[in-house]
């Protein structure tokens, strides 16, 4: 089940639909940074180049919490490398 939440930007104001786990992510990132999530969802917001916000935030969520586990040499061979 998704979650739609409002964004207040200063020109007016949008909703984006995630998923709890990336709110929550999202939520956890804000935090670490000082941020309020409106804060951190403008700047990935004017950071964006291409698609919806929405894959904007989860793209970032995603990429933000995989410096928590960065891949090993060997995770990052391609397949053929490492049969």
């Amino acid at each position: 089940m998704s979650i739609r939440k409002s964004i207040y930007f200063p020109q007016g104001s949008t909703t984006a639909k995630l998923e709890p786990s990336f709110w929550h992510a999202l939520m956890q990132i804000a935090w670490r940074k000082h941020l309020s999530l409106s804060a951190l969802v403008r700047r990935i917001d004017a950071d964006r180049r291409e698609g919806s916000l929405a894959s904007a935030l989860r793209v970032y969520a995603l990429e933000e919490m995989m410096q928590f586990y960065p891949l090993t040499e060997e995770e990052t061979a391609s397949p053929a490398e490492g049969a």
